[in-house]
């Protein structure tokens, strides 16, 4: 049975799932996106370490084999990685070891890294600053 639009909204609207709207009603537009203030190389650094934690690789040796993928694209990111990898070898925190690195990673992807170790969500946090999600919200439909 095909049923069109416009029948689809009549029979929709008799439902009682939509309501009719005024000739006088006021149209919402959302704003529109802003462009996401994460750095590209931050999102694809984000990407492939979230990717590399959800095969249980260990961190360290994620960060490890992962840093020379930046070398050539974003040498500052590259030595912050390598620095997070000798603070992490001595003790610190992820999250503690971007610290070093605030022209690299805000404070608020920082705090935000930090609530993913505590929680155990550090993969999902990942994931959601790929998708370019400050706040380490990750969109699971995107997937």
């Amino acid at each position: 049975m095909v049923i069109t639009m416009n029948r689809f909204l009549l029979l929709a609207l008799t439902a009682g799932l939509l309501l009719p709207v005024s000739a006088t009603a006021e149209l919402r537009t959302e704003p529109p996106l802003e462009e996401s203030v994460i750095p590209n190389s931050i999102r694809k650094f984000s990407s492939v370490l979230s990717d590399h934690l959800a095969l249980a690789f260990s961190l360290q040796y994620s960060l490890n084999r992962i840093s020379s993928i930046f070398y050539d694209e974003d040498e500052e990111l590259y030595k912050c990685v390598n620095f997070a990898k000798s603070k992490i070898e001595e003790g610190f925190s992820f999250s503690e070891s971007l610290k070093e690195c605030p022209s690299i990673f805000s404070n608020k992807l920082i705090e935000t890294i930090k609530k993913g170790e505590d929680n155990g969500a550090l993969v999902e946090v990942l994931k959601g600053i790929s998708e370019g999600n400050e706040d380490g919200e990750f969109n699971s439909q995107c997937i």
